[in-house]
């Protein structure tokens, strides 16, 4: 009789306590599903910009990468790396009268100094006016410090997702035809703007012939599928 009374006893306590923690059990909850959809959304941001196959690829084709994603942002683009003695200068970009060099490191690690000692030098070979190191991974705190001293503009791996994800959907201009230069070879969209990959003509002619569908860029077999 005793056990029965102390059972029942308890029960009232229990549901007591339940109802005090339950705010607390719906807050964790919504932090949790706060930080799914967060990585969700995170995860789609990244597939949509395409910098995994950035990270994939070496670096000429990085080069070229860059070369179609400055044009897209309505640069006149000139390739000087795969030249050869670029002194630090992988691109030549203006717009508005503006003239500026880009060093480009596709890497797996951090950038250091040495890179943006390479653009502030070659900035003042190209008699240019500013200067941008362009990276798919990030830079060293004595690099951002070094970069600031000398007006240089870096662009991270956040910097360039977020100029992927601007020029995905925008519709390429219409440059003139010597708009891309690359020492003699123009870059004159024979790539996928995805995977930095060559296309026959056929593939490019069919993308700028479906301009509502590709936004006037080209892509490869495999990422037509994808947009």
């Amino acid at each position: 009789m005793t056990l029965a009374v102390r059972s029942t006893s308890q029960s009232p306590d229990l549901l007591h306590l339940v109802g005090l923690l339950w705010p607390l059990w719906t807050l964790v909850g919504l932090v949790a599903l706060g930080r799914v959809i967060k990585f969700l959304w995170e995860e789609r941001r990244l597939r949509r910009s395409g910098i995994r196959e950035i990270d994939r690829m070496d670096g000429p084709t990085f080069e070229r990468r860059l070369g179609i994603l400055f044009r897209a942002l309505g640069y006149r683009v000139e390739a000087t790396g795969s030249a050869g003695g670029d002194y630090g200068c992988d691109l030549v970009v203006s717009r508005d009268g503006e003239r500026a060099v880009v060093q480009a490191k596709c890497w797996q690690k951090n950038v250091g100094v040495g890179a943006v000692q390479e653009a502030a030098t070659a900035r003042a070979l190209y008699k240019a006016s500013g200067a941008y190191v362009v990276t798919n991974r990030s830079f060293s705190k004595p690099a951002r410090k070094l970069a600031d001293a000398n007006g240089v503009v870096l662009w991270g791996r956040e910097e360039l997702v977020r100029a992927l994800i601007r020029t995905a959907r925008r519709p390429a201009p219409e440059p003139p035809a010597s708009a891309i230069e690359d020492a003699g070879n123009e870059l004159d969209g024979g790539f996928c703007a995805r995977c930095g990959a060559p296309v026959s003509e056929r593939v490019r002619d069919y993308c700028l012939s479906h301009r509502n569908r590709f936004a006037g860029l080209v892509y490869c077999y495999e990422h037509q599928r994808a947009v």
